[in-house]
């Protein structure tokens, strides 16, 4: 019995050994527990020195006033040179009193926004067992919690704060992709910023109602606002007007309402609280003080201009947040196909919002920012997007927040009363008119949204900038804006009016550019909120001699914009548009037997309409066909494109991947 133990622990020394060989150093603190764990490691390779863990979390607090993920030492005891270690690497930690300050310091008040709810709840649960001495109860618990710490999107957040204070590029690099790609189920638990105002407009008056009655200041009431809900733009009976009006029905007394408000938005290095002032005063002209109306032109141009000669400080901060909320929703869309899609774009724009926010309003850090995590992931997470894709419900915030460039342009242009509009243009300077002019005819162009009888008025867009247009339009002096604006609101009065859809598209052959562009925008919108005029459509699709005329017409931009209306109504309906919609792109480039801009963009078009309809049939067609050797480039390039977003995209996008990419590997 000796000799069979003895030879027992042998074995078990050899394997010890030939595993610290084998790895050396190489070993993270999340593996190490697996190899202690399973006998493959005594453990003492990873014993650490709790004082000097303990003097480390009290240095991090003098080196780095921000909470978070990241525990900071100094490399020397003169020297400002620091050091960093993950406080989730110190909770798998062998030495117990290791772990135990670690709990700890997760545990502290101050670090209670910086992790989620669930995060929180399941610390609290296992803490006894993260002190147990015995590894069978310490180990489970630790590697759960650190992998819960290690995906927590708001303590990532943190680390990506902690490591721009701090100047630590490899925690920059770490903690934005993290908070660039994050984990589905993270995001579930953590219950911020999730919204559905379509369906909860009762609750969620109710609750400005409890902010009014709680906040013991106007200004307190307007923080607890934008915390809630200010990160989309709401109604007027749901805006910050509403809680003005709660505010004062209480009883409550307010003077000087426009240097409460300034004073509230200016203690924000963010332009949303911005955005929520003018809309007040947009909604409520009567309150402009006589010597206000200079800022407020100011600060409405600082929100709806979008041109070259309007950049100013907030116009990268406005970008970068509709650039992110766009970039969420396509991402979440991705990864939770048929999810409520008013859902993910509340929580969107939220998250972008929060994100945007590390970099406060700095021109050149935000630049740097979108740089380096915006641009490279918003490019990957659009193919895969628009490769892999299923029909979503319809949502008007859904559709301006991706397809409209600033929805916080439209949605204040869509509450400047007459008199508010009357009011900036009497104290505007000539390029702060010109900036108006070209805001609201560019709103009015997009056509968004299109009004029916008995639409519920839930978003601030909602109401359209028709009206908003005519004033401008009766307004202006200049002749040249007065026609394009009169024009433009003809255009929306009637494709939005008895004539509709039906009548523009029958006309659009035959139309001018201004017509083109509203007739596709009403396309698109139509399909994107499930109302278009579906066998109309088909019909004119049918039509050969429609559909050539068209198509060879059409600006690159224009065509863009009705194929994705086309592409919305066939994810909805299938059957037929399945079958053979690929096939129209198909024909199209088939007529064109050059290399052209146009083929380029049909077979494109031919590409994503097969990848939606799950059948190759109709790229088959042309790269079998006696032109199929002029499309190696598209080929190429298609191939090189899916190939880039494949070993990103969850399991089941790929499988609808794997039939294009043998086509295009032909």
């Amino acid at each position: 019995m000796a000799k069979t133990e003895s030879l027992k622990d042998a074995v078990d020394i050899i394997q010890q050994r030939l595993c610290a060989i084998g790895l050396g150093d190489r070993v993270d603190a999340r593996t190490y527990v697996h190899l202690v764990k399973h006998g493959l490691s005594t453990g003492r390779k990873m014993a650490q020195d709790a004082n000097a863990i303990q003097q480390a979390f009290a240095e991090t607090r003098s080196l780095c006033d921000i909470p978070g993920p990241l525990v900071f030492h100094r490399v020397d005891a003169a020297g400002p040179n620091a050091g960093a270690g993950s406080i989730a690497h110190l909770i798998l930690s062998v030495t117990r009193r290791v772990r135990e300050v670690a709990v700890e310091y997760l545990l502290r008040a101050e670090m209670g926004d910086c992790l989620s709810p669930h995060t929180l709840a399941k610390m609290k649960e296992m803490k006894d067992a993260l002190f147990s001495r015995s590894r069978k109860r310490w180990m489970p618990a630790a590697v759960e919690v650190s992998d819960l710490l290690e995906d927590d999107w708001l303590l990532n957040c943190q680390g990506v704060l902690q490591s721009v204070k701090m100047n630590f590029d490899a925690g920059i690099v770490d903690y934005l992709t993290r908070i660039m790609r994050p984990n589905i189920t993270s995001l579930g638990s953590m219950g911020r910023g999730i919204l559905m105002p379509t369906k909860k407009h009762d609750e969620i008056r109710t609750r400005i109602r409890q902010i009014a009655v709680e906040a013991s200041t106007f200004k307190a009431a307007l923080e607890a606002y934008y915390l809630s809900f200010g990160h989309v733009p709401l109604s007027r009976d749901l805006s910050i007007s509403c809680l003005y009006n709660e505010w004062t029905r209480k009883g409550n007394s307010l003077e000087n309402v426009w240097d409460v408000f300034w004073e509230w938005a200016d203690s924000h290095t963010i332009p949303l609280p911005r955005y929520h002032a003018c809309c007040f005063f947009a909604e409520n002209p009567g309150i402009i003080p006589a010597n206000g109306k200079e800022r407020l032109v100011k600060e409405v141009v600082a929100v709806i201009a979008s041109g070259e000669e309007a950049k100013g400080q907030w116009y990268d901060p406005w970008l970068t947040r509709c650039e992110l909320a766009r970039y969420y929703v396509e991402y979440l869309e991705c990864r939770l196909p048929g999810a409520n899609s008013e859902l993910i774009s509340t929580q969107s724009w939220w998250l972008a919002d929060k994100v945007a926010s590390i970099y406060g309003n700095d021109p050149a850090d935000i630049r740097d920012f979108r740089a380096r995590a915006v641009e490279p992931e918003a490019f990957r997470t659009s193919l895969a997007w628009q490769f892999t894709r299923l029909a979503t419900a319809p949502s008007a915030l859904r559709y301006a927040t991706l397809y409209i460039q600033n929805m916080w342009s439209l949605s204040l242009v869509c509450q400047l009363s007459p008199e508010t509009m009357r009011i900036l243009l009497s104290a505007a300077t000539e390029p702060q008119k010109k900036a108006i002019h070209e805001a609201v005819s560019g709103n009015l162009v997009n056509l968004f949204p299109i009004r029916h009888a008995g639409d519920m008025l839930v978003y601030a867009f909602d109401e359209g900038c028709v009206k908003v247009a005519r004033t401008l339009a009766e307004s202006t002096e200049e002749q040249q804006y007065k026609e394009i604006l009169t024009s433009f609101v003809d255009g929306v009065v009637k494709i939005t009016g008895e004539a509709g859809v039906e009548e523009f598209l029958k006309r659009l052959p035959e139309g001018n550019a201004a017509d083109q562009l509203l007739s596709v925008h009403a396309v698109q919108i139509e399909a994107s909120m499930d109302r278009a005029p579906k066998e109309f459509i088909w019909d004119c699709l049918v039509d050969r001699e429609w559909v050539k005329r068209v198509f060879g017409m059409l600006s690159p931009m224009c065509a863009e914009h009705l194929f994705d209306g086309l592409k919305e109504i066939q994810l909805r309906t299938k059957g037929k548009w399945d079958e053979q919609l690929p096939h129209l792109y198909a024909s199209l480039c088939e007529d064109l037997h050059e290399k052209t801009e146009k083929r380029r963009l049909f077979f494109a078009f031919a590409v994503i309409s097969s990848l939606a309809s799950g059948s190759v049939s109709a790229v088959d067609r042309l790269l079998k066909g006696g032109d199929r050797f002029d499309y190696k480039e598209d080929v190429d390039d298609w191939r090189q494109r899916i190939e880039h977003i494949n070993p990103l995209v969850p399991p089941w996008c790929r499988a609808r991947l794997r039939a294009m990419l043998a086509s295009l590997r032909v």
